[in-house]
């Protein structure tokens, strides 16, 4: 007889137990913290400097009578960047000399840490040939990330 007893006090226990355990909420903790959280890091944070490129050293194009009123002179630019990028170029006249001119770079496309391009400028048709060395005008060398 006591083995039954037992059993049926085991069964009631279970089944008070299982009906109590719906309540419980376990997505609470079961007690209120007594202090605020503990710090236990602390992680820099820091920004990049986001995609930079310079030409090195100081390239000159200096143009040269390369057919009748045509003038052209190349340089080979060695661009340092942090990031591959696509160089390209404008020309902006000084005023010093009137005429046509443009520019090209070939080989644009440069990978990071370094790379170089080829920089040409051609000045088409000029008003007149000066006599000695002159700056007619100054090329803009940009990039852009690719």
């Amino acid at each position: 007889m006591n083995g039954e007893r037992l059993a049926t006090l085991v069964v009631v226990c279970l089944l008070l137990s299982s009906a109590h355990a719906g309540n419980v909420k376990t997505h609470e903790w079961p007690a209120k913290l007594a202090s605020p959280a503990f710090e236990i890091a602390e992680i820099p944070v820091e920004m990049d400097v986001g995609s930079w490129a310079s030409v090195v050293g100081n390239p000159t194009v200096r143009l040269r009578e390369t057919s009748p009123n045509t003038y052209t002179g190349c340089t080979r630019l060695v661009i340092r960047c942090n990031t591959n990028v696509r160089v390209t170029a404008s020309i902006v006249p000084t005023g010093a000399l009137a005429g046509t001119y443009s520019c090209s770079i070939s080989d644009g496309n440069i990978d990071a840490p370094q790379g170089a391009a080829t920089l040409c400028a051609t000045l088409k048709n000029p008003e007149r040939v000066p006599a000695e060395p002159v700056q007619v005008a100054v090329i803009k060398v940009s990039f852009t990330p690719r």
